[in-house]
């Protein structure tokens, strides 16, 4: 809105911008940055951006420019994921009293351990229905390789599916949910069929231009698609279109 001739422009005084300030780091990193967005479009030349438009820009960005990000993309968005699975695990797995742990050092992941039927890295029924196929159950007992130096010791031995940041157990909350592949449009875009059974850590056997098989494991086969999980991982291939067609 243009401003009448005389009218204050008041800006925000040094308090208020250290309460801006303080109250965006505590979003998420999508939430600042919907509101650097906002702040953007506010200061659109046409629209004649007051001082505290201005100022709210300013600190907006300065506040993802310090976690790294760049024209409003994070330069490494696995690390600022796992920055936001670690807040809300820990708010979650504490608002619903969820057995837990939480690992060593400063970026502490949450550990969750099951009790009874219930676990808190899985929802309720997706659970129940991998501990009712021994098939998929077998997937629980992965071991966390780097429980021994990083999280506490515990009578049980801690599984890598109990860890936050699990891509095994994003994709098995997923699809061992019983109402994920009864959904024909989802089914349709996957190229699968309704209520395919999916087969997890499968041995693909792919082969070789040498005449080997290639042993690596797929996180999941449904049907005649391979997936490949992934949640906070930072080091993904890059290979051209026609390797993957070929």
């Amino acid at each position: 809105m243009e401003q009448c001739p005389g009218e204050r422009d008041e800006s925000l005084t040094r308090e208020e911008v250290n309460d801006l300030r303080r109250n965006l780091s505590l979003l998420s990193a999508s939430g600042v940055l919907r509101f650097y967005r906002t702040a953007h479009q506010e200061c659109a030349p046409e629209k004649k951006p007051t001082a505290r438009a201005v100022q709210q820009l300013v600190t907006a960005w300065k506040i993802l420019r310090s976690w790294n990000w760049h024209l409003g993309e994070r330069r490494d968005l696995g690390s600022q994921l796992r920055q936001e699975l670690r807040i809300r695990n820990a708010a979650y797995a504490s608002s619903f009293a969820l057995p837990h742990v939480c690992s060593y050092g400063e970026s502490a992941v949450v550990v969750y351990e099951p009790c009874c039927d219930r676990h808190g890295n899985f929802l309720d029924v997706s659970y129940r229905a991998i501990l009712s196929e021994p098939a998929w159950s077998l997937r629980l007992a992965k071991v966390h390789t780097s429980a021994a130096r990083s999280l506490p010791k515990s009578e049980r031995r801690w599984r890598e599916l109990d860890s936050c940041m699990s891509s095994d157990a994003l994709l098995m909350n997923v699809f061992c949910h019983p109402g994920t592949l009864k959904v024909q449009p989802l089914c349709s875009m996957l190229g699968v069929k309704l209520r395919e059974s999916p087969v997890f850590g499968f041995r693909a056997r792919v082969p070789l231009a040498n005449g080997r098989e290639d042993r690596t494991e797929v996180d999941m086969k449904l049907g005649s698609l391979l997936v490949e999980s992934k949640l906070t991982e930072s080091d993904f291939q890059a290979k051209a279109t026609d390797v993957m067609d070929g």
